[in-house]
């Protein structure tokens, strides 16, 4: 095939019993304003109308891959492999992508080809599609490293990444499912800047039948772990001062503002306190004086309160 038909893009979504949302799913990504990229369904042996929902929609671009039933990180993995664009969408099936997610997301990897990961910001809605709340993801590298220590910085079906650095990484691995794209995140960060699009151009389902309503326990353990792991790294974090973190959203709308900012400072605190408890009291010591710096007496007064409400 010529580089003229190679697609730009390649969206991969597994699907395991999908058929209530599937074609919402479907017709969100088929109905985006950036066109140039390949649909990579992955039917992992669901017993449902899936595969006859897929078959229904003639568009070109849709390739559907059939297994049998292998679980969501070697489905994802497959699609790895066998995308060809130079990067990958995320795609749930029970989710929906704004027109413009693929089209702002690839534009953002354009202007800085430094980038390895980017994600969005998510509405959240209830099964039967009303809005219920918009989570704010922090959008810069600095920042998302910081939050990286913690806890999951990307929504998962959000996130366009570099296909080449998702397959030096080593792509997802089933050892940390069902935070499987957590682990991902932490080794794509050694490969390239991360960040996120703060405007919400993905809606997230709150569904019971989800991975993460069914897995929550387990997923809060490796959420646990891999944030362990990344603490006791002898590797030092990459973090700009945080006076200069929290400038870079100072021309954001008030709301959003507010949000990012306390999370920004949330972290930093959360982050000196767990190095606390680790023994890295130089490192901890550090960052106490920094925020003591950036929000003063009153400001630090007031972080504090936030945090333990």
């Amino acid at each position: 095939m010529s580089n003229e038909d190679t697609p730009k893009v390649s969206v991969v979504m597994p699907v395991y019993n999908g058929e209530s949302y599937l074609c919402e799913a479907i017709e969100s990504v088929l109905g985006q304003t950036f066109e140039n990229f390949e649909f990579l369904i992955i039917n992992d042996g669901s017993t449902d109308s899936s595969e006859e929902i897929i078959r229904s929609y003639p568009d070109e671009r849709i390739q559907l891959i059939q297994q049998c039933n292998r679980g969501l990180v070697e489905s994802l993995n497959r699609g790895l492999q066998s995308a060809r664009g130079t990067y990958i969408a995320r795609m749930d099936a029970d989710d929906i992508s704004e027109p413009s997610r693929l089209e702002q997301e690839i534009k953002l990897f354009l202007s800085h080809p430094s980038l390895s990961v980017v994600g969005t910001s998510i509405k959240r809605i209830d099964p039967g599609g009303r809005f219920l709340k918009v989570d704010y993801y922090l959008a810069n590298d600095a920042e998302i490293r910081q939050e990286m220590l913690l806890h999951n910085p990307f929504a998962h079906g959000s996130v366009m990444m570099r296909r080449d650095f998702a397959l030096q990484a080593g792509g997802y691995r089933s050892e940390y499912w069902p935070a499987e794209d957590y682990d991902l995140w932490r080794r794509m960060a050694g490969f390239g800047e991360l960040a996120n699009i703060l405007e919400p151009l993905y809606l997230y389902r709150e569904n019971s039948n989800g991975t993460t309503s069914l897995h929550l326990s387990r997923q809060m353990d490796m959420t646990t772990r891999i944030s362990n792991e990344l603490l006791a790294s002898p590797a030092p974090l990459r973090d700009l001062p945080l006076r200069q973190c929290l400038r870079l959203y100072d021309e954001q709308p008030r709301p959003v503002r507010e949000v990012v900012q306390s999370r920004v400072i949330s972290n930093y605190f959360r982050i000196l306190m767990a190095y606390g408890v680790r023994g890295r009291l130089l490192l901890a010591m550090m960052r106490f004086a920094r925020l003591t710096m950036t929000s003063g007496k009153a400001g630090l007064h007031s972080v504090l309160k936030k945090i333990h409400r």
